[in-house]
């Protein structure tokens, strides 16, 4: 694995104040150099030229940084000899976004790097501080390692449609109380909500779905006891 040097710490330094970044202590079950400690940086609305500059320092190949830079709209687990890459899609909650009242929710990709004693996120979001109270939060820190901070990701992105299905619970719930009270004249006023209440159930579905395959590629990443085998796994799902 290569380790950040000289070169690394002068682009931590010139990007500091773009880049948001945790140092987190190191632990027996984390980094196999127990001297290094385990470490998270999170890109916040990166330009091309961060992203260039990060995949220089830290040995990313191109794909990678092309597929970080345009945002994959795939989801997917990429596979590198000394990292892995996912790309996972998240919503925007309606009161986060410019447009008012959107017929559909609003998609953004999300990019993790997971090397061996660090992690490299951009465009997380609101995710990245809910994952920081989880860490300090911890009863048990010597879990920590930069899969379980993918795994925290992961698993905050899949909570946050939790409110995306309340909603639509609560709109359909709203339209059916109205089907028994509304005028026959006035009923198609209803139907423009059915089929806006329509799109936004068969998004969520298929974001959801989408992330079975990605989590089964993660598992397998965790479980790869060699990085002879880490490199050979490859391209694991394109959705």
């Amino acid at each position: 694995m290569n380790h950040p040097g000289k070169e690394t710490e002068k682009v931590a330094m010139v990007l500091f104040e773009r880049f948001s970044f945790s140092s987190l202590e190191a632990h027996k079950t984390g980094c196999s150099d127990f001297n290094q400690p385990v470490w998270w940086i999170d890109i916040q609305d990166a330009t091309e030229q961060d992203i260039r500059a990060v995949s220089h320092a830290f040995s990313i190949h191109p794909l990678t940084a092309e597929d970080v830079v345009i945002r994959e709209p795939r989801e997917k687990v990429d596979v590198w000899d000394d990292y892995y890459l996912i790309c996972f899609q998240t919503l925007i909650h309606q009161s986060l976004q410019k447009q008012e009242q959107p017929e559909i929710q609003v998609s953004v990709a999300l990019c993790i790097l997971v090397f061996q004693c660090r992690a490299i996120t951009s465009l997380s979001g609101i995710h990245v501080n809910r994952v920081r109270e989880r860490i300090h939060g911890m009863h048990n820190p010597s879990i920590l390692t930069s899969d379980w901070i993918c795994y925290a990701m992961i698993d905050e992105i899949i909570n946050s449609f939790e409110s995306f299905a309340r909603d639509a619970e609560r709109e359909g719930e709203a339209i059916e109380d109205q089907i028994y009270t509304v005028r026959i004249d006035d009923a198609q006023i209803l139907l423009p909500r059915v089929n806006v209440l329509r799109k936004k159930i068969a998004q969520i579905t298929r974001y959801l779905s989408r992330k079975v395959d990605v989590l089964n590629g993660y598992v397998k990443c965790c479980q790869a006891p060699t990085s002879t085998q880490f490199s050979q796994m490859g391209s694991l799902f394109f959705i």
